[in-house]
């Protein structure tokens, strides 16, 4: 008798055999279709009409789709991170990297790309990752211009690209500080011009500072789309309070309170509400965490943390990286109030 995890690597196997198939009967279909086409048309069609017919004859059947979804299923449940995001990316590329309408399949595709690509800037230092940093903010950015900008939009499809958008802008004010300063302090290179194309590290620091400009035009298109919306109110009232607007962003949690308290009785920490989380399994077996008690003040700052168990010097950095987290504070009666948590967290960077 096989063991018990012999049957899921069996359907492993067989969805990358039945991917492989399709992906060379697909290329195989693709290339006689172009090539009549080229053969046959009194005037030959542009590079960009034959990428579409080849996508639309062949490289996007249901059957190869199919057998994507399996392995893709299959990556998610062994926590292949690396394989996993190669094939997220070729399956938004299939659909959603070309200039056809919005459709929930397309948005479905670019949104588990997104939150995989949040995901792993989670995971560890942004050093050597410049580029994909600001690789990611060009594409969110463009798919949420054009989602959201142009002369046709929907919020079915706005809402959710733009949310993931906004996640990005909050990593990047995040990370990008300390990242810089880590950077430097070695090396102390001469200034430069932030926008200067050929220093990434640069570019990096100048959109940190653009992030909350470009955060407030962002949730002002959503706030237009979606009127009453109650979770955008909520999304919109985190981001002036994460940058320091306390009187507006108390105006609307207030307004948030009638509508929905209970939205607001629990502090979360923020960005909140952005993305649909992790997209695989949990991180590498071993990782230390720490389950915390804290007190999470009316200004929305975790305060007394004590550490109920897990080894000391990861409790440590861990109670450290909290200690930096903004909270939105939880409210009663609408009103701020301090309010008690216990929550455990994983240490990512592994100890020294």
């Amino acid at each position: 008798m096989l063991p018990a995890y012999a049957g899921f690597f069996l359907r492993y196997i067989d969805a990358m055999r039945a991917f492989t198939v399709q992906v060379v009967l697909a290329g195989l279909i693709a290339s006689l279709w172009s090539s009549a086409v080229i053969a046959t048309a009194i005037s030959a069609p542009s590079g960009f009409d034959i990428h579409n017919l080849r996508l639309n004859e062949g490289l996007t059947s249901l059957t190869q789709m199919d057998a994507l979804e399996n392995w893709i299923a299959s990556l998610r449940e062994i926590g292949d991170g690396e394989t996993l995001d190669e094939q997220l990316t070729y399956r938004h590329r299939l659909v959603g990297f070309g200039a056809e309408p919005w459709n929930e399949q397309r948005l479905a595709y670019a949104v588990d790309f997104l939150d995989h690509r949040l995901h792993r800037l989670t995971q560890g230092n942004w050093i050597n990752r410049e580029r994909e940093v600001l690789w990611l903010l060009e594409h969110v950015s463009d798919l949420s211009d054009d989602a959201c900008f142009d002369n046709v939009t929907d919020i079915q499809w706005c809402k959710p690209l733009l949310k993931r958008h906004l996640a990005l802008l909050y990593y990047i004010e995040h990370r990008v500080e300390p990242f810089i300063d880590d950077e430097r302090r070695p090396y102390f290179p001469p200034p430069r011009d932030p926008r200067d194309p050929s220093n990434t590290s640069y570019q990096l620091e100048y959109e940190e500072t653009q992030a909350f400009r470009k955060g407030n035009r962002l949730l002002q298109k959503l706030e237009q789309l979606a009127v009453g919306d109650v979770e955008v109110a909520l999304i919109y009232a985190d981001w002036r309070w994460m940058h320091g607007r306390t009187t507006d962003a108390n105006r609307r949690y207030q307004s948030i309170w009638q509508e929905a308290p209970e939205l607001l009785e629990v502090a979360e920490p923020l960005p909140w509400g952005l993305s649909d989380g992790v997209t695989m399994s949990g991180g590498p077996d071993g990782r230390p965490t720490s389950l915390l008690s804290y007190t999470v003040s009316s200004l929305g700052k975790p305060r007394s943390i004590v550490s109920l168990d897990g080894d000391e010097r990861a409790a440590q950095r861990i109670r450290k990286a909290l200690r930096k987290v903004k909270f939105r504070p939880a409210f009663e009666q609408g009103v701020r109030v301090d309010s008690e948590q216990q929550q455990r967290y994983e240490l990512v960077a592994p100890l020294p």
